[in-house]
């Protein structure tokens, strides 16, 4: 959860004075592994998927299967302090059938430290020191329970060892002298030394420091991360479909695409468009609190190849009608936003005359602004509707040009710069964006192809139409 990292050792000394003490390392798994300290020891990931984190921001945090998912940092001078604390938020799935899996080590039991998870659910925390070993478990009614996210912070100051969890101290230990040296990497999610024991769950904000954080400084840390942080109003997810379905906003809600295929967008601009066959083409991002806002706007981009023979062909799915919201296209070719909201569910479509062409861009905005819904064309407002109070919450996945809930409802045809915003854009707004995405954003040149056929099909001109040579 990346909205806590940069400010994080500003909050400490805010609170604690001068003398609190940068991370020597943190994870905080927003988007990637890398290490947002100033040392920059980034980890490698191998087969642990970005996942949703504590407070459902999607690709936040790390996903463990428990069978060969492993995160690794190369070993580094500066995790080799005398002391230590160990600060993280674990979420587990499962946990072992017997012998103990491990969240994180660097040196393990044999070197310096571990932390690990038996099958009774209470964290252990070992030590090295001049003499192996120390061990300590979380105590009992300390155990870790299956699908809840937990703080977990172990400290050892060259006396004691503590553990905390939510920002409380639940064990200590006597246990005198420096923390031994490894040669060792950081494991995460699993024993980097013998290979084994992985972890089944979710990883987030790992974080270690060269010193023993006293219990105030662990509260506070708790504390500070246990709030969600406010959502600035914003764009919360932009899909440009540049050849990729990244999310260009900085929730990076990135998408996956199933049986769809990148073509040319509205200006013959090559892979910077999405393509559904309106057969089984899917595009689909994970769910996410980033797009649960009370009010919203969806602008996109659309060609249909076809108008559906019965029914409706779904373009974009946030929830659906029966949670949050769903635009679609009938067989009348008028689009259609349907709103699941705090009164009841409304439906609207675009209105008479204003019935999709085929083969024709056309650009959608569909707003709700907690009084109204209200969907423009071209950046004009064509259709607006009563509907007084907030969108519902989902917990269902993004799907576009698809109906992700129930499956089918396929669309046929092209969509391209999808956004949603967490607020309702205003009239003019919506105007000066169709103005600025309509605009032709290359050099006006006669050529709009060249093959120079070197070895490849590519197109040399600023389209980028790649041909496939064909043996």
């Amino acid at each position: 959860m990346k909205h806590h990292v940069h400010y994080l050792f500003l909050f400490l000394v805010g609170i604690f004075g001068l003398h609190a003490q940068a991370p020597v390392a943190h994870y905080t798994f927003t988007g990637n592994a890398k290490d947002e300290s100033v040392f920059k020891n980034h980890a490698s990931v191998n087969d642990a998927r970005l996942t949703a984190d504590r407070f459902g921001w999607a690709n936040s945090a790390f996903s463990f299967d428990g069978k060969q998912s492993t995160i690794t940092a190369p070993e580094a001078p500066q995790l080799q302090s005398n002391f230590t604390t160990v600060s993280f938020w674990v979420n587990v799935r499962s946990l072992p059938a017997q012998g103990e899996v491990y969240l994180l080590s660097h040196g393990g039991w044999q070197e310096r430290w571990k932390i690990s998870l038996p099958a009774h659910g209470k964290p252990v925390f070992t030590t090295h020191t001049s003499s192996c070993c120390n061990d300590m478990d979380s105590g009992g009614g300390n155990e870790l329970q299956v699908n809840e996210w937990r703080h977990i912070v172990v400290t050892h100051d060259g006396i004691t060892d503590r553990m905390y969890m939510n920002g409380v101290q639940v064990n200590e230990k006597a246990y005198a002298g420096n923390l031994g040296h490894t040669t060792h990497p950081l494991g995460i999610g699993y024993d980097p030394i013998d290979k084994g024991n992985y972890f089944d769950g979710q990883l987030d904000e790992v974080m270690i420091f060269d010193v023993a954080l006293t219990a105030a400084e662990i509260l506070a840390l708790y504390t500070d991360q246990s709030t969600e942080p406010t959502v600035a109003t914003g764009l919360v997810a932009s899909y440009h479909f540049d050849g990729s379905g990244k999310d260009g906003s900085a929730f990076k809600n990135n998408a996956t695409l199933k049986n769809a295929t990148f073509t040319s967008d509205r200006f013959g601009f090559g892979n910077s468009a999405v393509l559904f066959d309106g057969v089984s083409s899917e595009v689909s991002a994970p769910n996410s609190s980033s797009l649960n806002s009370e009010n919203t706007t969806v602008s996109l981009w659309v060609k249909a190849n076809s108008l559906p023979a019965n029914g409706e062909s779904f373009i974009l799915s946030n929830g659906g009608w029966q949670e949050r919201l769903k635009i679609s296209l009938p067989t009348h070719g008028k689009a259609v936003f349907t709103t699941n909201y705090s009164a009841g569910i409304s439906d609207m479509d675009a209105g008479d005359g204003n019935d999709l062409k085929v083969g024709q861009w056309t650009h959608l905005v569909f707003v709700h602004d907690g009084t109204k819904n209200k969907i423009y064309i071209n950046g004009e407002l064509e259709a607006e509707k009563n509907v007084a109070g907030t969108l519902n919450e989902t917990t269902k996945d993004l799907g576009i040009g698809f109906n992700i809930i129930d499956g089918g409802n396929w669309f046929d045809g092209v969509l391209d710069d999808v956004e949603i915003y967490n607020f309702a854009l205003p009239d003019l707004t919506i105007t000066a964006l169709y103005n600025a995405q309509a605009q032709f954003p290359g050099v006006n040149s006669d050529l709009v192809a060249d093959y120079s056929l070197n070895g490849n099909g590519d197109d040399d001109s600023q389209y980028r139409n790649h041909a496939v040579l064909n043996e």
